[in-house]
């Protein structure tokens, strides 16, 4: 990644970890104008008509790992338990009733977690 500076200018190297580095300290405010900056400019390359609707299409794709027995364990119990902690935290600030069983359902998880046994 670079910067043009322009005919008869050297073109200046940014390094990956000096963006990975700054990115961060980016305000929510510059992050909201960059992102409105790039979504004008995708609806006047891609949009051809005001009253036409703006159709984009995506595509997914499934990436083979080779993650093995214990980490995949690991990795499913980790997210479990952050979609409990995050569904913990909805109910506390919204005061969302119905979910008094969700202890139960940490221990429940953590239970089988440990009682883990390698198929195959």
């Amino acid at each position: 990644m670079g910067i043009e500076n322009g005919f008869g200018h050297g073109r200046i190297e940014i390094g990956y970890q000096s963006i990975i580095d700054n990115v961060g300290l980016l305000s929510d405010e510059t992050v909201k104008e960059l992102n409105g900056i790039i979504v004008k400019f995708g609806h006047e390359v891609f949009k051809k008509k005001e009253e036409e609707a703006l159709c984009l299409k995506t595509d997914s794709f499934v990436v083979e790992s080779n993650v093995h027995f214990p980490t995949d364990y690991n990795l499913l119990w980790d997210s479990a338990r952050k979609c409990i902690d995050m569904v913990t935290r909805l109910q506390e600030r919204n005061n969302l009733p119905g979910w008094r069983k969700i202890k139960n359902w940490r221990g429940d998880l953590k239970n089988k977690m440990r009682a883990r046994k390698p198929i195959g």
